[in-house]
């Protein structure tokens, strides 16, 4: 059974739907570690994981619903969220591990990349915040936007 019915339920925040309707991240209820999306309003929905942590969330998808983004615990601790890129290809996916793959390291200095929240309809251009480098000013970094422009299919 692929539902451990033990564990205790939570629930997963989605906030996009992709063109023409094909896919959601609509909000329910899920077992840790399960976040799914809605392929087709009448086929059902797939889990698309998380990143080690108890839940994720997502927030974006792109126009045909290939590439879906948001935000993953890695562990049990709520300040361990990472910023992930979902494709059906891939599956989900840490974006620091994608830039750091990709040669891109102009993130290496930030604290945090938290979360994913939007995508172009070809998957390629992303949108998010994160806590960008500590300061002497700002020792904690200060929460910031960002742009991404990623090589995805």
């Amino acid at each position: 059974m692929k539902n451990d019915t033990r564990r205790a339920a939570r629930t997963s925040p989605g906030n996009d739907i992709s063109e023409p309707g094909r896919r959601s991240t609509e909000e329910f209820e899920h077992s840790p570690n399960e976040l799914e999306h809605n392929t087709d309003a009448f086929v059902g929905m797939q889990d698309i994981g998380a990143l080690g942590g108890p839940e994720s969330g997502a927030f974006g998808v792109n126009k045909d619903g290939s590439v879906i983004v948001g935000t993953s615990l890695t562990s049990g601790s709520t300040g361990s969220n990472h910023s992930f890129v979902w494709t059906s290809t891939s599956g989900m996916q840490d974006l620091k591990n994608i830039l750091d793959a990709s040669g891109v390291h102009t993130a290496d200095n930030w604290v945090t990349l938290d979360a994913l929240v939007g995508v172009s309809a070809d998957g390629k251009v992303m949108t998010g915040y994160g806590l960008n480098s500590r300061s002497k000013a700002f020792p904690f970094g200060v929460w910031t936007p960002f742009r991404v422009v990623l090589p995805v299919p």
